[in-house]
C-alpha cells in the first residue's frame, strides 16, 4: 500500500509540472493517450506474454522535456505450464526526453513504477507488488498536428521476483 501511495504522490507530482508551464506559449503542447501493451513478465522460471491497456497523460515544459503519468491494466492473462500471469495494474510517473525530426519524434523515457502482478494455479493465486525504475525508447509519428501514433519498449520493472518489461503501440492526442 505505501508502493501505490508514492507512485500516486509521484503521478500528482507529474501532473503538478507539467500545468504548472500551461500558461507558458513556449511550451504549449499537452497530450493524453491510449496503448496497447505486449508485456512480457519473467518470474525467474516461466515468460508469459499478457496483454494490458496503458492510458496517459502528459505535457512538454521544455522544447525537449515532458513529464508524463500513466496508469494500465492488464486485459488478458497468459498461460505458461498451467500458471496464468496477468498485470493487474502499474501505475508511473516519467519524464521523456524528446528529439523533434519533423514528423518523427524519438525518444528516450526514464521514471518510476509500481505494479501488481498475479500468477494462478487452479485456485491458488500468488499476487505480487513491485516498484522500481522504468527506462526505455520509442518514437511518436506525428501525422496531423493534433494526432500521433507511437511505439516503445519499456522496462517497468526489474525487481527480484520478476522481471515486466513492455513493447507498446498507442494513439495520442495533442491538445
Amino acid at each position: 500500500m505505501k508502493s501505490l501511495k508514492i507512485a500516486a504522490l509521484l503521478c500528482a507530482a507529474t501532473l503538478a509540472s507539467f500545468t504548472a508551464f500551461a500558461a507558458d506559449e513556449t511550451f504549449p503542447e499537452k497530450y493524453a493517450g491510449v496503448d496497447l501493451n505486449f508485456q512480457r513478465f519473467d518470474d525467474g522460471s516461466d515468460v508469459a506474454t499478457p496483454l494490458a491497456v496503458t492510458a496517459k497523460v502528459g505535457g512538454f515544459f521544455h522544447q525537449h522535456l515532458a513529464a508524463e503519468a500513466r496508469l494500465g491494466f492488464g486485459v488478458a492473462s497468459d498461460s505458461v505450464n498451467g500458471v496464468d500471469y496477468i498485470n493487474n495494474y502499474n501505475i508511473g510517473g516519467y519524464i521523456r526526453a524528446v528529439a523533434q525530426v519533423e514528423k518523427l519524434s524519438p525518444y528516450l523515457i526514464c521514471g518510476f513504477t509500481v505494479a501488481q502482478a498475479t500468477a494462478s494455479l487452479g485456485s491458488d493465486n500468488y499476487t505480487e507488488n513491485k516498484t522500481g525504475i522504468s527506462y526505455g525508447a520509442g518514437f511518436d509519428y506525428n501525422f496531423s498536428e493534433k494526432y500521433a501514433v507511437s511505439a516503445e519498449w519499456l522496462k517497468l520493472v526489474d525487481n527480484g521476483d520478476f522481471d515486466l518489461s513492455s513493447i507498446n503501440v498507442g494513439l495520442k492526442y495533442k491538445f
